[in-house]
C-alpha cells in the first residue's frame, strides 16, 4: 500500500459522539418542522463542526435513496450551521461536491462522465481541488463511525474512476492521483465486512494500472492481472454475473497486452476470459456489453497465433461484424468508428480473397472511421487512422497519397508530443519516398509540393546510410497502430 494512506480506528469516544450526532440528525428529520429550532437548542453542546460534517455524509446517503427533500434540509441547514460557527468552506464545498456527484451519477444511469463537467468548474476555481478532495475525503475516516467510512470509501473509489477518464489536465498526474484514491478506499473497505465494495475497488485499482503512464508499463499490467484476480475471489458468475462479467472482461485486455510471459498462452487467455465475459454478456440482455465484449474478442483473434491464422482473422471479421449490430454511428458514433478503423487492419491482414478486394474494403474502413475521426474532436484518433490509410495506400502502390497521409499525421504526432508515433510514421514515409523510383529533381519537386523537405530529411539521411551499410532499406512498420479496445469503467 502507499504510504501515508488510511486512517486509524475512530477512538471510543469519538464513536459515541458520532452516535448522538446521527440520533439527532434523525429526530430532526421526523420532527415537525416548527420544532426543529427548539430540538436545536436543547442538543446545542453537539453543535460543532463534526456535526456539519454528519449531516453532509447523511445527506449524501439520502440522495443515494432517493429522498431530495430530506437531502435538502440537511444541505440547507449544515450550510447555515458552518456559517453560524465560523468554519472553514471547504467541508462545505466538498460535501456539496459528493451530493452534485452522485446526483449526476443518478441522472445519467451511473456513467462517470456525467460528472466531467462538475469536475471542470471546481478546477477552474481550484487547480488543486482533486488533490485537496481525495486528502479531505481520508481525514474524514476518523471522524466517522465505521460504517460512514465505508461509505465514504466508496465514493472515493468511485472518485478515482472519474479522474482516471477525466479529459483535462495531465492525464500521468490524474491516473496517479485515481490509484491514491483507490488505495485509501482500500485502506477501509475489506473482504470480510464489505467483500462487493472491496471487489469492485480492486477492478477499479487494476483499470488504472493498466492505463498507467509512470513506471515500468510490464510491472504496471503485472499488478493489474493480480488485482483483477482478487476481484473475482468475490465476484462469481453465480452471485455477480455482471460484475465477475466486467472483470473478465478487463482481465481478457490485460493478458493481451501482458508483456511477460507467453505471448501464446497470454493470447490464448485473453479468448478465454472475453468469452467467459459473454457467458453473462447476451446482446439482449446487456447489448452495449455484449458489443463491446466482442470488439475486444476481435482484436485478441486478430493478433492470435494458435491455430490457422486465415480462420482467425475471419472470426475477427465476424465479431467485429457483430458489435457493429449495436454501435450504429447515430446511436454509438465513436464506437462504430473505433470497429471500423479495428476491420480496416483485419482487412489489410486478411489471407482469404485477392488481395486488392481486401485492400479496397480496408481503404472504405478507415475512411469510414474518418467520418467520426475530425482532427478537432478526436485529433490522435484521427491521426492514427490517417497512418492506416497511409499504409493502405503503399500496399496499393500508390506512394503519392500515401505520403500525404503520413504527412497530415505528422502535424498532430510531434516529436514533443507523440515521439514514438512520430518515429514510426516518418519512418514509413521514408520507406514511401524511397520506393517512388523517380529522380533526385523531381523527387525534389514532390517533396516541396507536399512540403515535406525538411520533416523527411533526417529520414532520407538515416535510410540513405542503412543502405549504404547493409544493403537494404529500413524495415517499414505495417502495424504499429494499436487497435481501439475496451476496458469497462
Amino acid at each position: 500500500m502507499a504510504k501515508g494512506f488510511g486512517a486509524e480506528k475512530p477512538k471510543k469516544g469519538n464513536i459515541k459522539r458520532q452516535n448522538a450526532y446521527l440520533q439527532l440528525i434523525f429526530a430532526l428529520l421526523k420532527c415537525p418542522h416548527r420544532w426543529k429550532p427548539k430540538m436545536l437548542m436543547a442538543n446545542r453542546k453537539l453543535i460543532d463542526s463534526g456535526l456539519v460534517k454528519a449531516m453532509g455524509i447523511v445527506a449524501i446517503r439520502l440522495a443515494e435513496e432517493g429522498d431530495h427533500q430530506s437531502t435538502n434540509f440537511l444541505i440547507e441547514l449544515a450550510n447555515w450551521l458552518a456559517e453560524e460557527l465560523g468554519l472553514s468552506s471547504d467541508s462545505e464545498t466538498f460535501s456539496r461536491f459528493l451530493l452534485q456527484m452522485k446526483l449526476a451519477m443518478d441522472k445519467r444511469n451511473g456513467h462517470l462522465d456525467a460528472v466531467h463537467p462538475i469536475l471542470k468548474t471546481y478546477l477552474e476555481q481550484d487547480n488543486l481541488f482533486i488533490q485537496r478532495f481525495r486528502i479531505w475525503a481520508t481525514s474524514k475516516f476518523n471522524d466517522v463511525v465505521s460504517q460512514d467510512a465505508q461509505f465514504l470509501a466508496v465514493f472515493l473509489a468511485t472518485f478515482g474512476s472519474i479522474i482516471a477518464e477525466f479529459p483535462l489536465g495531465d492525464r500521468a498526474e490524474n491516473l496517479e492521483e485515481a490509484i491514491a484514491c483507490h488505495l485509501t478506499a482500500l485502506e477501509v473497505l475489506s473482504l470480510e465486512t464489505s467483500a462487493k465494495q472491496w471487489g469492485d475497488a480492486q477492478d477499479r485499482l487494476a483499470t488504472a494500472f493498466c492505463n498507467r503512464i509512470k513506471g515500468d508499463q510490464a510491472e504496471n499490467l503485472e499488478f493489474a492481472i493480480d488485482t483483477y484476480k482478487k476481484a473475482l475471489q468475490v465476484f462469481t458468475s453465480e452471485e455477480l454475473p455482471r460484475e465477475w462479467g466486467k472483470t473478465k472482461n478487463n482481465l481478457g485486455n490485460a493478458y493481451r497486452d501482458r508483456i511477460w510471459g507467453d505471448k501464446i498462452q497470454n493470447l490464448e487467455l485473453a479468448i478465454a476470459a472475453h468469452q467467459n465475459a459473454l457467458e453473462v454478456r447476451s446482446r439482449e440482455a446487456c447489448p452495449e456489453l455484449w458489443a463491446m465484449t466482442q470488439m475486444n474478442l476481435a482484436i485478441d483473434y486478430r493478433h492470435r497465433l494458435e491455430g490457422d491464422k486465415a480462420e482467425n482473422l475471419e472470426i475477427a471479421i465476424a465479431a467485429n461484424q457483430a458489435a457493429l449490430q449495436v454501435y450504429t454511428p447515430s446511436a454509438f458514433p465513436e464506437d462504430w468508428a473505433d470497429i471500423q478503423n479495428n476491420l480496416g487492419n483485419v482487412y489489410r491482414d486478411q489471407i482469404f480473397a485477392k488481395k486488392s478486394e481486401n485492400l479496397n474494403l480496408a481503404l472504405s474502413a478507415f475512411q469510414a472511421a474518418l467520418q467520426v475521426y475530425t482532427r478537432h474532436e478526436f485529433p490522435e484518433k484521427w491521426a492514427l487512422t490517417q497512418i492506416n490509410l497511409g499504409n493502405v495506400y503503399l500496399d496499393l502502390k500508390q506512394a503519392v497519397q500515401g505520403i500525404e497521409c503520413y504527412r497530415t499525421a505528422l502535424e498532430i504526432f510531434t516529436p514533443t508530443d507523440f515521439p514514438q508515433h512520430c518515429f514510426k510514421a516518418s519512418r514509413n514515409m521514408g520507406y514511401a519516398v524511397f520506393n517512388l523510383n523517380c529522380g533526385g529533381k523531381r523527387l525534389k519537386v514532390l517533396l516541396l509540393q507536399l512540403k515535406l523537405w525538411n520533416l523527411v530529411a533526417v529520414g532520407l539521411i538515416l535510410n540513405f546510410a542503412v543502405k549504404k551499410l547493409w544493403k537494404k532499406p529500413l524495415k517499414f512498420t505495417k502495424r504499429w497502430c494499436k487497435p481501439a479496445s475496451r476496458l469497462d469503467k
